[in-house]
C-alpha cells in the first residue's frame, strides 16, 4: 500500500475541549501510555465509579428484571452485581458511533476498570475489557476532531467536505459517513485505544473488540449460522474496491499466532470473495504487542515502513513460510560463531548466522567435544551435494570419509562419516538402514546448508527422485532414533534459516521438542561490505561487456545456471569464447562434467579447491559448487560475476556469489522473473496442494479401475510433513521467481552490502555474436558426438548411470541409450534437436491420446505400482508421470476431432460453432483443467488461442492463412490453418506400437524403476 508522508503536527498532550469526566491517571494511559491525540480522547472516553458501572454494564438487563436492584434484587442480579463489584471502584468507558443507526452514540461499549475481574470461563485470568450484557456485540468508530479529519484527508489524498458541523464537545459531524462514501481505505485493529492512535496519525481506523468477532459465526443466541458473515457493524465498510489494512498484535507465542491467523484467514476471504474489498495485512515486527505501544516505543515515523510493506494473504503466508518465528535461545552480533557452546542436553539444534562467519568451524568444536567422551558420539554429516559433502569431511575440516570412499562406510559407522542424501536408502550402495546404521541412536547429525538439503530432498531429480519414498522413510527412523537417544543431537546450519525447516525436522520426527536457535544478527562493516553492480538489461549482453573488459585488470570468478552447450550463457560456451579473447589466459571450468572428468583439471577439485584455483586466471562455475564451497584466498581474484536466469531460488544466487569470500566487488546480471516455475507458478499452498491431491486421486481412481493386483481398500499413504513442506518450498519459490532479481539485490543489500549501477558498457554485438556462434559449434559437435557414440545394452547403461567418473564419451553413450530408449528409432542430429524442445512429451501425449490409447491404462498402472513403495505414495511425482487425466481431457474437449482432415480442410476461425463450444468448455473448467495439463487458459481468451494452447501440449501448431470478410469494422478475422507434422513422430508412433504389443503379449512388466529426470520424463517404464 503506498501512502503518503503524514501530515507533520504537534501531539496534544492537552485537550482544548473539556476533560473533566476523565480522570487524570485513564487519560494519561492513553495519551502517554497509548499515543492518542487528546482531543480523540476528550470526545470518546468517560472515568466512572461506583453503581453507574452497573447501570452501563447491566442497565437493560437490569430494567427486563424489574427496575432498580435496590428495590427488587432476583438472584440472578444479585450474582451480577457480585461479579461486577471489582469493577464499582472505578474506571475508563469507551462507546463510538453506530453505523447502523445513523451515527448515534453506539450502546455497546467496553469498560476497563482500574481493579479488573476475575474470568469465569478462564480460572486464574483476570478479564481486561467488559461490554454491556445482551447487547449486539459492536466497534470502535471513535469521534473524531476536525485537525484529526483533515489528517485523514491529507494522507489518502480525498477531498474534505464544505461546511463541516462541528457539535458542542468539538467532534467532526460526518467525518465516519465521509469515509464510507468517499471508499477511504480503513484500518482494522483490535480495541479503542490502538484505533485512537492510528487516528491520531491520519489513519482511518476501526478497532474491533477481538480478531474473533469480525466474522460472525453464531447468532445472538449462540446458535452457529449456516453461513459465517461479517459482523453487521463492519458491513457499511465492505464496499467494493475498497482497502483494509489489517493490523493485529504481535505475539511470540505459536498458538497464539495460529489463532490469529486463523481469524485473519477469515476476515481476509470474506472481504475479497463477499464484498470484493482489497484487503491486506500488516505485520508489527515486535517486540511490542500492540501498534499503540509500537508507536509510543519506537515513533511515528518507524510505522510508515510497516504499513507501507502490507501484503496480501497469499504474499504473507509466503513470507510467514520463509521467516524465523521461533523463540532464539542464543541472539548474537558478532563476526564468528565457531566459539558458541551448544548445551549438551539440546537435542535439536539450529544456527542461523550470515555467510562466511564460521559455522564450518564451530562443527569442528562439535565434533571435538563429541570424541571427548568416554563412549565417543560419531558424527554423520547428511547433504544434498557430493561436492560440499567432500568439503565439509576434507581432512582441514572435519576429517571423516565419505560415502563416495568406502562402499559399505564400516569406519563411519564407529567415528562418522558424509554421505549424500541421495545414497539413503538399502538399495544403494551404502545398504543404509537407520536402524541398524547406528543401533542406539547416538549420533550428531549436521545438515549443514539445511534449507537446501530439504529442497534437494523433495524436489531434486538426481537419484533421490528414483527412492524419495523410501530416503523419507529411512531419514524419518534416523532424527528419530538420535532423538530418543542418550547422546544424539541433530544441528541445522544455515544462513537463511526459516521456520520451514525447524518444522520439516520436527514434523519428520513427529516431536514436540523445542528448538535451541543461535541467531547471530552480524552484518560486515565498509571493509568487509561488497560493492555489487546491477545490470538491469533483459539480457547479460551489457554484463558480457563489462565482463570481458574488467578481466583485463585481472583474475575473476564467474558464476552461471547452466553448464550445457545449447544454453547460450553456460559455462562451456563462456569457456569457448573467453579463451578465444583471452588465449594467454588460464581457465579452469567447473561444472557437473568437468569434475567427474578423471582427465580434466578440475576433477574432484572441491577438496583442495584453494590450491588448485590460484593457478587460474579465470574460473567458470556452475551449480555444482554453488553452496558450502569456501573460497578462502585473498589477493587473487578481483572481481566476482554471476549471470542468473531463475533456475533456483534467489537465495541461491546470493549462496553462489559468497563463494568467493574475499570482498571484491561484484557484478550481478539477473533476470527480473525466473524462469523456473513449479506447479505453474501456483503461489496458493492451499490451491496447489488441494490440485494435487485431486489429480492424485481421480488418477489412482481411474488406474485401479483397471487392475486387480491392488485394491482401492489397501489404500496407500503420504508423508504429510514431507508432502506440505513440499507445498511450502513450492509456493515460496514461485513468489520469489516473480520478482527473481528484485530479491535478489533486496537480500544483498540486507546482508549488508552495497548496490550500485552496473558499468555503463555498450551491448558488444560482436562478443554476443561470438558467443551464438560457440553454442551453435559446440551444440553441433556433440550431437554429431552423440550420434556417432556406441550402442550399448540396458545393464551397461545402469552400470554407466551409476559410475562418479565420467569422461565427455561416457556422457555421449549414455546420451545416445537414453535417446535410443525413448524413440526407439535411429538417433539424428535433427532427433536430438527436438528432444531438447521437449518434444518427446508432447508426442507422448499425442501417441496415447490417438493410436496408442489401446495401452494407456497399461502404463500408467506400471507406473502407479512402481511408484508405490511399502504403501506409501510420492503423490507430485505421480501427477506428472501418469497421463491417464490429461488424455480425459483431450478427449473430453473433442480436441483431436477438431484436427482430422476434413475438420481441418473448413479452416478454423473465431465464430466457428465447434470452436467456441471449446472455448465455453475449457473457460468455464479452466480451474479443473490447467492443472491437469499444466496450461494457462485465461477466461478472456479467444476461441482461436485457447485451440492453440491445446494443440501446443502435443507439439501441434496452427498457421495463419489470411483475412476474410468484408472490410467494415469488426467484418473481417483471420483464418488459420492446420497441416499434420512433417516431424518423425508416425516413425517412432510405430515402433511404440510394436514395443507395447510385444510388451503386453510377453507380459514383460518390470516397475521397479521409474523416475523421473530433470526434464519431467518417466523412465523405467514399460511404455514410454
Amino acid at each position: 500500500m503506498n501512502l503518503p508522508a503524514p501530515l507533520k503536527q504537534q501531539q496534544n498532550s492537552n485537550s482544548r475541549y473539556n476533560t473533566e469526566h476523565i480522570e487524570t491517571k485513564h487519560r494519561d494511559e492513553w495519551v502517554i501510555g497509548s499515543g492518542v491525540e487528546a482531543d480523540i480522547v476528550a470526545l470518546n472516553i468517560e472515568s466512572f465509579v461506583g453503581e453507574t458501572v452497573y447501570e452501563l454494564l447491566l442497565g437493560d438487563s437490569m430494567e427486563k428484571r424489574g427496575g432498580h436492584a435496590s428495590q427488587y434484587v432476583t438472584a440472578e442480579t444479585g450474582r451480577d452485581f457480585r461479579k461486577y463489584e471489582l469493577l464499582t471502584k472505578g474506571g475508563w468507558w469507551c462507546s463510538g458511533l453506530d453505523p447502523l443507526k445513523n451515527w448515534e452514540p453506539m450502546a455497546w461499549g467496553q469498560f476497563k476498570g482500574d481493579f479488573p475481574r476475575f474470568s469465569d470461563e478462564k480460572p486464574g485470568e483476570f478479564v481486561k475489557y467488559d461490554a454491556p450484557k445482551r447487547v449486539p456485540l459492536g466497534a470502535h468508530y471513535l469521534r473524531v476532531p476536525l485537525h484529526i479529519w483533515l489528517n485523514v484527508a491529507e494522507r489518502y489524498r480525498i477531498a474534505m467536505p464544505t461546511n463541516i458541523p462541528i457539535s458542542e464537545r468539538g467532534e467532526a459531524i460526518g467525518f465516519w459517513e465521509w469515509v464510507r462514501v468517499k471508499n477511504v481505505p480503513v484500518t482494522l485493529t483490535e480495541g479503542a485505544k490502538k484505533a485512537g492512535c492510528l487516528l491520531s496519525l491520519g489513519y482511518a481506523a476501526i478497532g474491533c473488540s477481538g480478531v474473533g468477532t469480525v466474522v460472525q459465526e453464531n447468532d445472538e443466541r449462540k446458535v452457529r449460522l449456516l453461513k459465517p458473515l461479517l459482523r453487521p457493524c463492519f458491513q457499511p465498510f465492505a464496499t467494493e474496491g475498497r482497502e483494509w489494512l489489517i493490523c493485529f498484535d504481535y505475539d511470540q507465542k505459536l498458538k497464539t499466532r495460529r489463532t490469529v491467523n486463523k481469524q485473519i484467514d477469515k476476515i481476509y476471504w470474506h472481504l475479497i470473495q463477499n464484498y470484493r474489498c482489497e484487503p491486506k495485512i500488516c505485520r508489527l515486527p515486535g517486540p511490542q504487542k500492540g501498534v499503540d505501544d509500537f508507536v509510543v516505543a519506537q515513533g511515528a515515523a518507524a510505522l510508515e515502513p510497516v504499513f507501507a510493506s502490507a501484503r496480501t494473504l497469499e504474499e504473507d503466508r509466503i513470507r510467514h513460510y520463509s521467516g524465523l518465528s521461533f523463540p532464539v535461545a542464543m541472539p548474537l552480533d558478532q563476526r564468528y560463531v565457531s566459539d558458541i557452546d551448544i548445551p549438551d542436553g539440546e537435542k535439536l539444534v539450529f544456527v542461523r548466522s550470515p555467510k562466511n562467519t564460521g559455522k564450518s568451524t564451530l562443527l569442528k568444536k562439535v565434533q571435538g567435544k563429541a570424541q571427548d567422551r568416554d563412549v565417543p558420539v560419531p558424527i554423520l554429516v547428511l547433504t544434498h551435494r557430493v561436492q560440499l559433502g567432500q568439503a565439509t569431511c576434507h581432512p582441514e575440516k572435519l576429517a571423516l570419509p565419505f560415502a563416495s570412499e568406502a562402499r559399505d562406510m564400516q569406519e563411519g559407522r564407529l567415528f562418522g562419516c558424509g554421505m549424500c542424501v541421495d545414497s539413503m536408502h538399502p538399495n544403494s550402495g551404502m545398504r543404509f538402514d537407520a536402524d541398524n546404521w547406528y543401533s542406539d541412536g547416538n549420533v550428531i547429525l549436521v545438515l549443514d546448508e539445511v534449507e537446501q538439503f530439504i529442497k534437494h530432498l523433495l524436489f531434486a531429480s538426481t537419484e533421490v527422485s528414483r527412492y524419495r519414498t523410501p530416503i523419507l522413510k529411512e531419514f524419518q527412523k534416523l532424527i528419530k532414533n538420535i532423538l530418543e537417544s542418550d547422546h544424539g543431537k541433530i544441528i541445522g546450519l544455515d544462513a537463511d534459516l526459516c521456520d520451514l525447516s525447524i518444522n520439516f525436522i520436527r514434523g519428520m520426527a513427529e516431536t514436540s521438542i523445542a528448538p535451541w536457535i543461535v541467531e547471530n544478527h552480524w552484518k560486515p562493516n565498509d571493509e568487509q561490505a561488497w560493492t555489487v553492480y546491477e545490470y538491469d538489461q533483459t539480457t547479460p549482453k551489457a554484463w558480457l561487456s563489462s565482463l570481458f573488459n574488467k578481466l583485463e585488470d585481472g583474475p575473476g570468478f564467474i558464476f552461471t545456471e547452466s553448464q550445457k552447450s545449447s544454453s547460450t550463457w553456460s559455462t562451456t560456451n563462456l569457456e569457448t569464447v573467453l579463451q578465444a579473447q583471452f588465449p594467454d589466459k588460464k581457465i579452469l571450468r567447473i561444472d557437473a562434467y568437468t569434475v567427474a572428468d578423471p582427465k580434466h583439471p578440475a576433477y574432484r577439485c572441491v577438496a583442495d579447491i584453494n590450491k588448485i584455483i590460484a593457478d587460474y586466471d579465470i574460473v567458470l562455475a556452475s551449480p555444482t559448487i554453488g553452496t558450502g564451497v569456501s573460497i578462502d584466498i585473498r589477493g587473487h581474484f578481483k572481481s566476482v560475476w554471476g549471470c542468473f536466469w531463475g533456475v533456483g531460488d534467489s537465495d541461491c544466487a546470493r549462496q553462489a556469489l559468497s563463494r568467493v569470500r574475499e570482498p571484491v566487488e561484484r557484478h550481478v546480471w539477473a533476470k527480473s522473473n525466473g524462469v523456473r516455475k513449479i506447479a505453474r507458478g501456483e503461489t496458493s499452498l492451499y490451491t496447489l496442494l488441494h490440485n494435487e491431491e485431486v489429480l492424485t486421486e481421480q488418477a489412482v481412481k481411474r488406474i485401479l479401475a483397471t487392475t486387480e493386483s491392488f485394491s482401492a481398500d489397501e489404500g496407500f499413504s503420504h508423508n504429510d510433513t514431507a508432502f506440505n513442506t513440499w507445498g511450502k518450498i513450492a509456493v515460496i519459490h514461485n513468489f520469489d521467481s516473480r520478482r527473481y532479481r528484485t530479491n535478489i539485490l533486496q537480500g544483498l543489500e540486507q546482508e549488508g552490502h552495497v548496490i550500485e549501477w552496473g558499468y555503463q558498457c555498450l551491448d558488444d554485438a560482436e562478443l554476443y555474436e561470438a558467443l551464438t556462434k560457440a553454442r551453435d559449434a559446440k551444440t553441433d559437435l556433440e550431437d554429431e558426438s552423440i550420434v556417432n557414440a556406441d550402442d550399448i545394452t540396458d545393464s551397461k547403461a545402469e552400470e554407466l548411470s551409476r559410475k562418479k567418473e565420467k569422461s565427455p564419451e561416457d556422457w555421449f553413450t549414455e546420451r545416445k541409450h537414453e535417446l535410443q530408449k525413448k524413440y526407439l528409432i535411429p538417433i539424428d542430429k535433427p532427433l536430438i534437436e527436438r528432444d531438447r524442445d521437449k518434444w518427446f512429451s508432447q508426442i507422448r501425449l499425442h501417441y496415447f491420446a490417438t493410436v496408442g490409447e489401446p495401452f494407456l491404462m497399461d502404463r500408467d498402472r506400471n507406473i502407479f505400482e512402481g511408484l508405490l513403495q511399502n504403501g506409501q505414495l510420492w503423490k507430485p511425482t505421480l501427477n506428472r508421470s501418469v497421463l491417464v487425466l490429461q488424455v480425459a481431457c483431450l478427449k473430453y474437449l473433442k480436441v483431436l476431432e477438431l484436427l482430422h482432415p476434413k475438420r481441418a480442410a473448413k479452416g478454423y476461425r473465431n465464430t466457428d460453432r465447434d470452436l467456441i463450444e471449446l472455448a465455453q468448455a475449457a473457460i468455464s473448467n479452466r480451474k479443473q483443467l490447467n492443472p491437469i495439463l499444466s496450461a494457462t487458459i485465461g477466461d478472456k481468451m479467444t476461441p482461436i488461442k485457447v485451440l492453440k494452447v491445446l494443440v501446443g501440449k502435443l507439439g501441434l501448431t496452427l498457421s495463419r492463412m489470411g483475412q476474410e470478410g468484408g472490410r467494415g469494422k469488426g467484418n473481417r478475422q483471420w483464418v488459420y490453418s492446420y497441416e499434420s507434422p512433417k516431424d518423425a513422430r508416425e516413425k517412432v508412433f510405430a515402433k511404440w506400437l510394436e514395443r507395447d504389443a510385444l510388451s503386453r503379449s510377453e507380459s514383460a512388466v518390470h516397475t521397479n524403476s521409474i523416475y523421473l529426470d530433470s526434464k519431467g520424463d518417466v523412465h523405467g517404464e514399460v511404455a514410454a
